[in-house]
Protein backbone atom coordinates (compact mmCIF):
# COMPACT_ATOMS: atom_id res chain seq x y z
CA UNK A 1 0.00 0.00 0.00
CA UNK A 2 0.80 3.39 -0.74
CA UNK A 3 3.12 5.45 1.96
CA UNK A 4 0.84 8.36 1.50
CA UNK A 5 -2.28 6.56 1.94
CA UNK A 6 -1.04 4.84 4.71
CA UNK A 7 -0.28 8.05 6.24
CA UNK A 8 -3.20 10.05 5.62
CA UNK A 9 -5.86 6.94 7.09
CA UNK A 10 -3.36 6.51 10.20
CA UNK A 11 -3.97 10.23 10.88
CA UNK A 12 -6.45 10.60 11.15
CA UNK A 13 -8.86 2.18 17.92
CA UNK A 14 -29.34 -10.38 20.90
CA UNK A 15 -32.31 -8.59 21.47
CA UNK A 16 -33.15 -5.09 19.93
CA UNK A 17 -34.11 -2.17 21.74
CA UNK A 18 -32.51 0.00 24.04
CA UNK A 19 -31.36 -1.48 27.61
CA UNK A 20 -33.29 0.03 30.26
CA UNK A 21 -30.36 -1.31 32.85
CA UNK A 22 -27.49 -0.47 31.63
CA UNK A 23 -26.25 2.90 32.45
CA UNK A 24 -23.65 4.21 30.48
CA UNK A 25 -23.21 7.41 32.13
CA UNK A 26 -21.07 5.81 35.20
CA UNK A 27 -18.96 3.90 32.53
CA UNK A 28 -17.78 7.13 31.39
CA UNK A 29 -14.72 7.65 33.43
CA UNK A 30 -13.33 3.79 32.40
CA UNK A 31 -14.28 4.77 29.01
CA UNK A 32 -11.95 7.93 28.74
CA UNK A 33 -9.21 6.18 31.16
CA UNK A 34 -8.90 3.43 28.52
CA UNK A 35 -8.12 5.96 26.03
CA UNK A 36 -5.71 7.87 28.08
CA UNK A 37 -3.77 4.63 29.30
CA UNK A 38 -3.46 3.99 25.00
CA UNK A 39 -1.97 7.46 24.75
CA UNK A 40 0.04 6.87 27.50
CA UNK A 41 1.73 3.44 26.49
CA UNK A 42 2.37 5.59 23.22
CA UNK A 43 4.36 7.46 25.47
CA UNK A 44 6.22 5.78 27.73
CA UNK A 45 6.15 1.90 26.73
CA UNK A 46 7.27 -0.40 24.00
CA UNK A 47 5.87 -0.76 20.26
CA UNK A 48 4.65 -4.57 21.08
CA UNK A 49 2.70 -3.24 24.89
CA UNK A 50 0.91 -0.72 22.53
CA UNK A 51 -0.13 -3.01 20.30
CA UNK A 52 -1.17 -5.55 22.39
CA UNK A 53 -3.12 -3.23 24.47
CA UNK A 54 -4.98 -2.39 20.93
CA UNK A 55 -5.88 -5.58 20.55
CA UNK A 56 -7.12 -6.47 23.87
CA UNK A 57 -9.34 -3.00 23.45
CA UNK A 58 -10.38 -2.42 19.59
CA UNK A 59 -14.01 -4.27 19.22
CA UNK A 60 -12.90 -5.48 15.25
CA UNK A 61 -10.13 -7.36 16.29
CA UNK A 62 -12.82 -9.91 17.88
CA UNK A 63 -13.97 -10.50 13.91
CA UNK A 64 -10.33 -10.97 11.97
CA UNK A 65 -10.51 -14.85 12.37
CA UNK A 66 -13.86 -14.07 9.69
CA UNK A 67 -10.79 -12.17 7.50
CA UNK A 68 -8.43 -14.05 7.66
CA UNK A 69 -4.73 -11.83 6.91
CA UNK A 70 -6.43 -8.80 7.60
CA UNK A 71 -7.05 -6.37 10.31
CA UNK A 72 -9.43 -3.65 10.73
CA UNK A 73 -8.16 0.16 10.81
CA UNK A 74 -8.95 3.23 9.27
CA UNK A 75 -12.80 2.83 8.47
CA UNK A 76 -11.92 -0.81 6.05
CA UNK A 77 -10.19 -4.26 6.69
CA UNK A 78 -6.72 -3.65 5.26
CA UNK A 79 -4.01 -6.32 5.19
CA UNK A 80 -2.00 -7.11 8.29
CA UNK A 81 1.10 -5.82 7.42
CA UNK A 82 -0.43 -2.10 6.45
CA UNK A 83 -2.76 -2.40 9.33
CA UNK A 84 0.18 -2.80 11.48
CA UNK A 85 2.12 -0.49 9.97
CA UNK A 86 -0.58 1.99 10.53
CA UNK A 87 -0.59 1.29 13.85
CA UNK A 88 3.28 1.44 14.27
CA UNK A 89 2.89 5.44 12.76
CA UNK A 90 0.57 6.25 15.32
CA UNK A 91 2.77 5.50 18.09
CA UNK A 92 5.59 7.03 16.51
CA UNK A 93 3.66 10.39 15.88
CA UNK A 94 2.57 10.05 19.75
CA UNK A 95 6.01 9.46 20.99
CA UNK A 96 7.46 11.80 18.86
CA UNK A 97 5.41 14.58 19.83
CA UNK A 98 3.80 14.88 16.08
CA UNK A 99 0.29 14.31 17.91
CA UNK A 100 0.40 15.64 21.43
CA UNK A 101 -1.53 17.18 23.97
CA UNK A 102 -4.40 14.94 23.72
CA UNK A 103 -7.79 15.08 26.16
CA UNK A 104 -11.07 14.05 25.47
CA UNK A 105 -14.65 14.87 27.35
CA UNK A 106 -16.99 12.02 27.36
CA UNK A 107 -20.71 13.46 26.59
CA UNK A 108 -24.04 11.80 27.36
CA UNK A 109 -24.81 8.63 25.66
CA UNK A 110 -27.16 8.52 22.78
CA UNK A 111 -28.12 5.11 23.42
CA UNK A 112 -27.71 1.43 24.86
CA UNK A 113 -28.99 -1.56 23.70
CA UNK A 114 -28.17 -5.31 24.32
CA UNK A 115 -26.63 -6.78 21.86
CA UNK A 116 -25.72 -10.70 20.82
CA UNK A 117 -21.86 -9.49 21.33
CA UNK A 118 -22.65 -7.89 24.48
CA UNK A 119 -23.68 -4.54 26.32
CA UNK A 120 -23.53 -1.61 24.10
CA UNK A 121 -23.29 2.28 24.49
CA UNK A 122 -22.61 4.37 21.79
CA UNK A 123 -20.88 7.57 23.50
CA UNK A 124 -20.36 11.02 22.29
CA UNK A 125 -16.87 12.06 22.34
CA UNK A 126 -15.11 15.31 22.43
CA UNK A 127 -11.31 15.43 21.68
CA UNK A 128 -8.63 18.21 21.32
CA UNK A 129 -4.91 16.96 20.46
CA UNK A 130 -2.37 18.55 17.92
CA UNK A 131 -1.09 17.89 15.27
CA UNK A 132 2.37 19.81 14.39
CA UNK A 133 1.70 23.30 15.27
CA UNK A 134 -2.03 22.97 14.59
CA UNK A 135 -4.47 22.73 17.46
CA UNK A 136 -7.52 20.27 16.86
CA UNK A 137 -11.28 19.95 18.10
CA UNK A 138 -12.33 16.22 17.17
CA UNK A 139 -16.10 14.91 17.77
CA UNK A 140 -16.88 11.27 17.26
CA UNK A 141 -19.14 8.14 18.66
CA UNK A 142 -17.26 5.58 20.41
CA UNK A 143 -19.46 2.31 20.21
CA UNK A 144 -18.53 1.12 23.54
CA UNK A 145 -18.87 -3.18 23.98
CA UNK A 146 -19.18 -4.60 27.20
CA UNK A 147 -18.35 -8.62 26.60
CA UNK A 148 -20.77 -11.24 28.00
CA UNK A 149 -18.27 -13.11 29.51
CA UNK A 150 -14.78 -11.52 30.25
CA UNK A 151 -17.17 -8.21 31.38
CA UNK A 152 -13.98 -6.21 29.64
CA UNK A 153 -15.10 -3.13 27.41
CA UNK A 154 -13.94 -2.47 23.85
CA UNK A 155 -14.26 -0.06 21.41
CA UNK A 156 -15.44 0.97 17.99
CA UNK A 157 -14.39 4.44 16.65
CA UNK A 158 -17.26 5.37 13.69
CA UNK A 159 -15.57 7.91 11.60
CA UNK A 160 -18.66 7.73 8.94
CA UNK A 161 -16.60 6.30 6.31
CA UNK A 162 -17.92 2.45 7.24
CA UNK A 163 -19.10 0.01 4.61
CA UNK A 164 -22.91 -0.97 5.28
CA UNK A 165 -21.96 -4.48 5.08
CA UNK A 166 -18.89 -4.36 7.43
CA UNK A 167 -20.98 -2.52 10.19
CA UNK A 168 -23.87 -4.97 9.48
CA UNK A 169 -21.19 -7.61 10.81
CA UNK A 170 -19.74 -6.17 13.58
CA UNK A 171 -23.45 -4.66 14.94
CA UNK A 172 -26.27 -7.27 13.10
CA UNK A 173 -28.86 -5.53 15.86
CA UNK A 174 -28.12 -1.89 16.17
CA UNK A 175 -30.97 -0.29 16.77
CA UNK A 176 -32.68 2.72 13.72
CA UNK A 177 -33.55 4.85 17.09
CA UNK A 178 -29.78 5.81 17.63
CA UNK A 179 -28.34 7.64 15.22
CA UNK A 180 -24.34 7.71 14.49
CA UNK A 181 -22.57 11.09 13.24
CA UNK A 182 -19.61 11.14 11.46
CA UNK A 183 -16.57 12.24 12.70
CA UNK A 184 -15.42 15.87 12.13
CA UNK A 185 -11.84 17.39 12.76
CA UNK A 186 -11.88 21.30 13.52
CA UNK A 187 -15.08 21.19 10.93
CA UNK A 188 -13.62 19.01 8.28
CA UNK A 189 -15.22 15.29 7.50
CA UNK A 190 -12.76 12.61 7.46
CA UNK A 191 -11.84 12.89 3.64
CA UNK A 192 -11.06 16.72 4.41
CA UNK A 193 -9.04 15.96 7.39
CA UNK A 194 -6.85 13.17 5.96
CA UNK A 195 -6.43 15.11 2.63
CA UNK A 196 -5.21 18.17 4.98
CA UNK A 197 -2.90 16.09 7.68
CA UNK A 198 -0.90 14.76 4.83
CA UNK A 199 -0.39 17.95 2.43
CA UNK A 200 0.39 20.11 6.14
CA UNK A 201 3.17 17.11 7.24
CA UNK A 202 4.51 17.47 3.85
CA UNK A 203 4.45 21.22 4.04
CA UNK A 204 5.83 21.44 7.61
CA UNK A 205 8.92 19.51 6.47
CA UNK A 206 9.45 20.94 3.61
CA UNK A 207 9.19 17.82 1.59
CA UNK A 208 7.62 17.66 -1.79
CA UNK A 209 4.21 15.42 -2.90
CA UNK A 210 5.44 13.57 -6.23
CA UNK A 211 3.11 12.78 -9.18
CA UNK A 212 1.94 9.43 -7.85
CA UNK A 213 1.48 10.44 -4.31
CA UNK A 214 -0.76 13.35 -5.69
CA UNK A 215 -2.49 11.17 -7.45
CA UNK A 216 -3.07 8.58 -4.56
CA UNK A 217 -3.99 11.94 -2.17
CA UNK A 218 -6.68 12.92 -4.57
CA UNK A 219 -7.70 9.13 -5.04
CA UNK A 220 -7.77 8.48 -1.22
CA UNK A 221 -10.12 11.63 -0.35
CA UNK A 222 -12.44 10.85 -3.40
CA UNK A 223 -12.98 7.21 -2.23
CA UNK A 224 -13.20 8.53 1.64
CA UNK A 225 -15.98 11.33 -0.25
CA UNK A 226 -17.87 8.08 -1.74
CA UNK A 227 -17.99 6.41 1.39
CA UNK A 228 -19.39 9.37 3.52
CA UNK A 229 -21.77 10.25 0.32
CA UNK A 230 -23.30 6.41 0.23
CA UNK A 231 -23.44 6.40 4.69
CA UNK A 232 -25.46 9.38 3.76
CA UNK A 233 -23.52 12.40 5.06
CA UNK A 234 -22.80 14.73 2.09
CA UNK A 235 -24.53 15.33 -1.01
Amino acid sequence: MNKVFLLSTTLLISQQGFSESLDCTKYSNLFKNQAYQNYALAKSAGYEQYRKFGQQTDYSYLFKDKHPGQLYRGGAWNSEKDALEMSKITYDFQRQGIINNFKIQVLAPKGSYQSQYGDICVMPIKGQYSFLDVNFESHYDAIMVRHPKTKSWRVFIYLGIEKQKDMAEFFPDFPAEIKLSPASYNGMNYAESSDFNIRHYYEFYHLAINEEQEANLKKSKQDYLDALKANGFIE
